[in-house]
C-alpha cells in the first residue's frame, strides 16, 4: 500500500508540466475523495506493547468539502473511514478483532501555490485542524461489538484530537483546470487515554495517514 502511494505521488509530480495556469481559487467550493493507508506511530497499549505492536497497517478512505476564502487559505471539513486489524499473533484463534477508526475533522489549509510563479500548475499545501474520532476495538470483525474489558467497560470511546499535515495538488488537465490530483501525509494525535475505563497503561495515541485522490473546484462567484 505504501508503494502504491509513492507511485501515485510520483504520477502527480510527473504531470505538473504544461500550459500556464494561475492558482487562484478564491470563492471556490471544492469537493474531493481519496484513499490510502493508516498506521499507529506512538502511544502505549499496555506495559509491554505500544499500539503499533498490536495492530497492522490498514486502509484509509475519505471525502471532503472545502471553501477557499482567499487564494492563500482554504477551510476544509471531511470524513475519513479506516480500520486496522489486530496482528495474528496478538489475537485469539478464529477471531479477527479490529481497531475501527472513523473520524471527522475541520482544518485550515495554507496554499503555497498562491506564492508560486503564475505559470505553475502545482499547489503545495500545509494544514492544521481538529478531529473527532469515535473509535472501538471490536471482538471479531469490522462490524463486531466492542471488546468488554475485565472491569466491565467496553473498549471504545469518542475522542478528540489534533491533526496536521502537508501535501501537493497538481492541475495537469488543460481542458479541466479546476480538476486537481493530489497526495498528502497527516499526523493525528488522538486523546484516547481514559484511566477510569482503560486503566493507567493505555495512552493517547498518534497515527500517520497517507493518501492520494482527486478534487474539483466549483466557483461560487466571479
Amino acid at each position: 500500500m505504501k508503494r502504491l502511494f509513492l507511485v501515485l505521488m510520483l504520477g502527480v509530480a510527473l504531470v505538473m508540466t504544461g500550459s500556464a495556469y494561475a492558482l487562484d481559487f478564491s470563492n471556490n467550493v471544492s469537493a474531493g475523495g481519496r484513499f490510502g493507508g493508516i498506521l499507529p506511530l506512538n502511544g502505549a497499549y499496555d506495559t509491554q506493547d505500544d499500539l503499533k505492536d498490536i495492530v497492522d497497517l490498514g486502509p484509509y478512505f475519505g471525502l471532503d468539502l472545502g471553501y477557499t476564502v482567499v487564494k492563500e487559505v482554504t477551510v476544509r471539513a471531511g470524513f475519513n473511514y479506516s480500520w486496522m486489524k489486530v496482528k495474528e499473533e496478538k489475537r485469539a484463534p478464529n477471531l479477527e478483532p479490529v481497531l475501527n477508526f472513523p473520524s471527522a475533522y475541520l482544518k485550515g489549509v495554507f496554499n503555497f501555490g498562491s506564492i508560486m510563479p503564475v505559470d505553475s500548475k502545482i499547489n503545495p499545501f500545509a494544514s492544521l485542524g481538529l478531529g473527532f474520532y469515535p473509535w472501538k476495538i471490536t471482538d471479531d470483525g469490522l462490524t463486531g461489538d466492542a471488546i468488554v474489558l475485565p472491569n466491565g467497560e467496553e473498549f471504545k470511546k469518542s475522542s478528540l484530537g489534533i491533526n496536521f499535515g502537508a501535501g501537493l495538488e497538481g492541475f495537469p488537465v488543460s481542458s479541466a483546470p479546476e480538476l486537481a490530483f493530489y497526495g498528502g501525509l497527516d499526523y493525528h494525535f488522538v486523546f484516547m487515554k481514559d484511566e477510569d475505563k482503560f486503566g493507567n497503561d493505555f495512552e493517547n495515541q498518534g497515527f500517520f495517514t497517507f493518501g492520494a485522490g482527486i478534487r474539483y473546484y466549483f466557483p461560487v462567484s466571479k
